[in-house]
Parts: C-alpha cells; sequence; structure tokens
C-alpha cells in the first residue's frame, strides 16, 4: 500500500510495524519505496538484514548504494 515514492513507503512501513510488530521479511513493491522503509526500520530498532528481510523490486543502483544494501529483483 502506497504511492511508489520515498515517502510513501516510509509511510506504509510505519503503519505496517504498527500493525504487524513481529514482522520479519517485506516484499516492497519498487525500490524507491523500500529506500523510504529502510530509515523507519532502522529508527525502530530493527536490524536489516538480521531482523527484517527487505527485497525491493526494480533492481535499481540506487538499491546497491544504500546502507544497508537493498536486495532487489
Amino acid at each position: 500500500e502506497g504511492d511508489f515514492t520515498h515517502l510513501g513507503g516510509a509511510a506504509a512501513m510505519r503503519r505496517l510495524l504498527a500493525d504487524r510488530p513481529d514482522l520479519d521479511g517485506v516484499f516492497i513493491a519498487s525500490d524507491l519505496m523500500a529506500l523510504g522503509a529502510l530509515p523507519v526500520l532502522l529508527r525502530a530498532g530493527r536490524d536489516v538484514p538480521s531482523d527484517v528481510a527487505v527485497v525491493g523490486f526494480d533492481d535499481s543502483s540506487a538499491a546497491a548504494a544504500c546502507d544497508p544494501p537493498l536486495t532487489t529483483v
């Protein structure tokens, strides 16, 4: 759920963590959304990928440049 933007990914991850605090993995509809979701997870004290596996979609070059690197297809 989101609008395929960085901000949309962050907002969706906040909602998802509120609904599913035991979340241990997520496939996100776009790399841009995933890049917005990662900082939300880190601020919530969740380690990526140890606590939560994150996979994006688009195979963008930005995925490799982020920290932690984003798994993408």
